[in-house]
């Protein structure tokens, strides 16, 4: 082989990470994500002047209220879990269903307006419970009325974020933890008993974690700007949307 010819050689093309090395970098990601998130949002605020701390404010009032009236319509729309292979469809299965995303998001809210280690209990012993009541639910018996126990999840906890209850952190993991296992259910009845079924599984359990540390995020900015009414409004928000869909 001539000179040039070795030197115009094309590299050889890069191989593919195998999958089970995507998944661990992907969920990897969507759990570290929040919390790097939140510290990047804690650290830029104390450069904030207050005039933008007001304006940042009222923008997300309004953004919120905007949430509540189209917040009806995707509720309804969120029947079933759609695709039940893969990992990217159990991420998308909470994050698609404002029943299920306004439970996670008010679970790390409320963890955040309790503080200490409620600040991870809380949400850790959501997150266990849920992933035990998925795997117990697959080709299980079915829960009575675990269609009920997701939206008064949202009923109750946004009540909690809306009045500013405070309870021991046990009480708090087990009031939680109740809930996750309607929320468990209802994914582990979807869920096949396949290897694309344990990718789903590994899906929503990672995209749990991601709202919860968004509902940790939003709980440590309210803590940081002194600005607790916006939290109980946004409980109240959750609260009033709960019982929408309980008596809808």
């Amino acid at each position: 082989m001539s000179l040039g010819a070795r030197l115009t050689k094309p590299p050889p093309p890069k191989q593919a990470a195998p999958e089970s090395s995507q998944i661990g970098s992907f969920l990897h990601a969507m759990m570290h994500g929040p919390l790097r998130a939140a510290r990047t949002a804690v650290t830029a605020s104390e450069d904030m002047e207050p005039e933008d701390m007001k304006t940042n404010t009222k923008s997300l009032l309004r953004g919120l209220g905007l949430l509540a009236l189209i917040s009806p319509t995707l509720a309804l729309a969120h029947v079933g879990a759609g695709s039940t292979s893969g990992l990217m469809a159990g991420v998308m299965h909470p994050l698609t269903g404002l029943d299920h995303l306004a439970a996670m998001l008010a679970v790390g809210l409320w963890a955040a307006q309790l503080g200490g280690r409620a600040l991870w209990m809380v949400p850790m012993a959501f997150v266990s419970l849920m992933s035990l009541s998925a795997a117990l639910s697959i080709g299980g018996p079915s829960i009575p009325w675990f269609e009920l126990g997701i939206p008064a999840s949202v009923l109750v906890l946004g009540l909690l974020i809306a009045t500013g209850v405070r309870m021991p952190v046990v009480a708090g993991g087990t009031l939680v933890g109740v809930f996750a296992v309607f929320h468990g259910h209802a994914h582990g009845t979807e869920m096949p008993a396949t290897v694309s079924g344990l990718a789903y599984g590994m899906g929503f359990v990672a995209a749990t974690i991601l709202l919860h540390g968004c509902g940790i995020a939003l709980g440590l900015m309210v803590r940081r700007f002194h600005a607790e009414p916006l939290a109980r409004y946004v409980g109240g928000m959750m609260a009033a949307f709960g019982l929408y869909l309980c008596v809808a």
